[in-house]
C-alpha cells in the first residue's frame, strides 16, 4: 500500500503523457510514438530472464525489484535534461518505462508468498485502487499544468524520478518471500511450459489475442482524441481528463468487486466476463458518433482494467502450483511483451493507412477470437473439473 501511490503517478506517463509530449512538444511522427510506448513492452520481454538472474545474483525478490526501480528513476531524471532532443527523450524516458515492467514476475512471487490465498484478490484490489486514485489525481493536475505550458514536462519528469526512488525504498521494506531452490535454472527455462502444458499454451494464445486487440485499440486512444487530423482534436486538458481520470475513476470503483469475484468464482468465468467488457469498450469508443458515447467507451475500458489488472497480475497464483508461479508469470510477461511491442505499430500504421474505425474492427475480431480459444476450458470449468494448470 505504501508504494501504490508512487506507482500510480509513474503509470500516468505511459497511459497519458508519453504520447502527449511527443505530439505537442516535439510534434513527432508515428515512429517515435510507437518506439516510446514499446519500451514498456521491451521490459515485459526482458522479464523472461528475471527468475534465473535473481538466482545468479542471490538476492531476494524485493531487493532485486528495488534495484530495478532505482535504475528506472535514473532514466526519468535523465529525460528531464533531454527536452531539446527527441531521441534523447525517447531513449531515457523509455528506459524508465522499461524498468517499470521488467520487475513484474518478482511482484507475483511476492504476492504469492505474502497474501492469504482466500483474500489475495481483495487485498491486491486495495493496492490497485490506491494506485489508480494517485494516477487519476496526478493526471488531472499535470494535464492542467501542461495545458498552460508544455515545457513544464521537465518538472513532471523530475517527479517521476522521485516516485521511482520511493518505489525502491518501499520494496526494501517488503517481507522476504520464500527463498528459491539452490539449483540455477537455464535462462529460457520458463518457456518450456508452452511445449509441455497444453492448457497453459491455450491460455497464452487467448491472452495474445485479447492483448493485441486491447493494446492496439488503447495505443490510439490519445491520438484519436487529441489529433484534429486523425480524430476529435480535443484540448490537452480534456484529453488528460478522458484518458487519465475518467477510466481510472471507473477502475477504482470496480476493482474491489472484481477482486471479490477473483477470490470466489472460477478463473475462466472471470476471464470471459472481462473480455466482454473490453469488447464493448472498443466498440463504443471508435463507433459512437457522440462524445458521450466515446466517454462511455473509455469508462467501460476502465471497468475492464479494474478486473484485468487483478487477473493479469494474480492469475498464476490461482492456477499454477507454487513451484511454477514465477516460471509461468515470466513466460506470460514475455509473451505480453511481444504483443505489446507489436500493438502500437499495428495501431498507428494501420490507422494511418486506413482509418481508426478499421483498426477498431481488427481489434474487435481479435478479442472475439480470444474468448473462443478458451471456450473449451470455460465449459470444462462449468462442469466442475479442476482448473489448475
Amino acid at each position: 500500500m505504501s508504494r501504490a501511490g508512487a506507482v500510480g503517478v509513474l503509470e500516468s506517463f505511459y497511459w497519458t503523457f508519453a504520447v502527449l509530449v511527443l505530439l505537442r512538444h516535439f510534434e513527432s511522427g508515428p515512429t517515435s510514438k510507437a518506439l516510446l510506448l514499446s519500451a514498456h513492452s521491451a521490459g515485459l520481454l526482458a522479464s523472461l530472464f528475471i527468475a534465473p538472474l535473481r538466482h545468479r545474483f542471490g538476492v531476494s525478490a524485493p531487493a532485486f525489484a528495488a534495484g530495478i526501480s532505482l535504475a528506472g528513476a535514473v532514466g526519468f531524471f535523465g529525460a528531464a535534461f533531454c527536452l531539446h532532443s527527441l531521441w534523447g527523450f525517447v531513449l531515457l524516458s523509455g528506459f524508465g518505462l522499461f524498468c517499470q515492467t521488467l520487475q513484474i514476475p518478482l511482484h507475483t512471487r511476492i504476492y504469492r508468498a505474502n497474501y492469504p490465498e482466500k483474500e489475495r484478490g481483495r487485498l491486491f484490489s486495495l493496492t490497485l485502487i490506491l494506485r489508480v486514485a494517485a494516477m487519476s489525481a496526478f493526471a488531472a493536475l499535470a494535464g492542467q499544468w501542461l495545458e498552460a505550458d508544455i515545457r513544464s514536462i521537465r518538472w513532471v519528469l523530475w517527479l517521476y524520478g522521485a516516485c521511482g526512488l520511493v518505489n525502491a525504498a518501499c520494496f526494501l521494506r517488503i517481507p522476504r518471500p520464500i527463498q528459491p531452490p539452490a539449483a540455477r535454472p537455464p535462462l529460457f527455462a520458463a518457456l518450456r511450459h508452452l511445449k509441455t502444458d497444453q492448457r497453459f499454451r491455450r491460455l497464452q494464445v487467448s491472452w495474445m489475442f485479447i492483448g493485441l486487440g486491447n493494446l492496439a485499440g488503447l495505443a490510439f486512444f490519445v491520438e484519436y482524441l487529441g489529433s484534429a487530423q486523425a480524430g476529435l482534436g480535443l484540448s490537452t486538458a480534456v484529453v488528460a481528463l478522458l484518458t487519465g481520470v475518467l477510466p481510472q475513476v471507473v477502475q477504482v470503483s470496480t476493482s474491489y468487486g472484481w477482486g471479490s469475484l477473483f477470490d470466489r468464482l472460477p478463473f475462466y468465468q472471470v476471464r470471459i466476463a472481462i473480455n466482454t467488457v473490453f469488447f464493448l469498450s472498443i466498440a463504443l469508443f471508435y463507433f459512437s458518433p457522440w462524445l458521450l458515447g466515446v466517454a462511455a467507451g473509455i469508462a467501460l475500458h476502465g471497468a475492464g482494467r479494474g478486473g484485468g489488472g487483478i487477473l493479469w497480475n494474480l492469475w498464476a497464483t490461482k492456477l499454477a502450483d507454487e513451484d511454477k508461479v514465477m516460471d509461468f508469470m515470466s513466460a506470460h510477461t514475455f509473451l505480453a511483451g511481444l504483443r505489446a511491442l507489436a500493438a502500437p505499430f499495428l495501431a498507428f500504421y494501420l490507422s494511418a493507412a486506413t482509418s481508426p474505425q478499421v483498426t477498431a474492427m481488427v481489434c474487435l475480431l481479435l478479442m472475439l477470437a480470444s474468448s473462443m480459444v478458451i471456450w473449451p476450458d470455460f465449459l470444462e470449468e462449468r462442469r466442475g473439473r479442476p482448473s489448475a494448470l
